[in-house]
């Protein structure tokens, strides 16, 4: 009889060598510790999905926190705290989200929409599991095209309301910004620029409202 290892066994087995930061375990090193402690073999795109896993597992949410000195008339610093955007969970935030951020791309997060599959699509979420996840998190579009179809195949309805939901509204391929796993501080240099643009642009509609005109000059 052959043994599999599914993504959850071999992602809870991961976890515990990678709480160690300091040390780099990459894919083919995962594959040969669990080849030699169980002495299963398993495909590359399988631990790929079962390392993203147990990163979340063990990272949970990351908040970066900044400051940006202030100058002029207003003194002190101003501190912003980002994080990754969970406000689908009620459509009263994502409203909300909406209104402040007009022009800001909104994602749903792609384990609550899983949770809709399950409870929608009871007989299917056993096979479609590791098929969505691959789906939500792939970089190129054919390799989506190819999961997409295996779940054509599995269970239509479930790609139908997938389609209806938006693609580019949980698939990394198919959104409309660029969009990575992970966040780094690089995200507080952004909204620190998006607050200089901003201030400098409020200070040129000052200059000109305020800088004399020709007939004003003349008088």
């Amino acid at each position: 009889m052959k043994v599999q290892a599914t993504v959850g066994f071999i992602s809870a087995v991961t976890a515990l060598k990678l709480h160690n930061h300091k040390r780099i375990h990459t894919l083919n090193d995962i594959i040969e510790d669990i080849k030699a402690l169980y002495e299963i073999d398993i495909a590359y795109q399988q631990v790929w999905r079962a390392k993203e896993r147990s990163l979340e597992m063990i990272r949970g949410p990351v908040v970066v926190v900044d400051g940006a000195h202030l100058g002029e008339a207003y003194k002190g610093t101003f501190v912003s705290a980002s994080t990754l955007d969970g406000a689908d969970r009620n459509e009263s935030i994502i409203n909300s989200v909406r209104t402040v951020f007009p022009n800001v791309s909104h994602f749903a997060w792609i384990w609550h929409l899983w949770k809709n599959v399950c409870s929608s699509f009871k007989r299917s979420k056993s096979i479609l599991s590791d098929v969505f996840y691959s789906m939500a998190k792939a970089y190129r579009k054919e390799d989506f095209d190819k999961l997409i179809a295996k779940v054509v195949k599995i269970d239509n309805r479930v790609k139908m309301y997938l389609e209806d939901v938006g693609y580019e509204k949980w698939s990394r391929v198919h959104a409309t910004v660029n969009r990575g796993r992970m966040m780094t501080s690089n995200i507080a240099e952004c909204i620190n620029g998006c607050l200089v643009e901003q201030k400098l642009s409020e200070h040129e509609k000052s200059v000109k409202v305020s800088a004399p005109t020709r007939s004003n000059e003349n008088e």
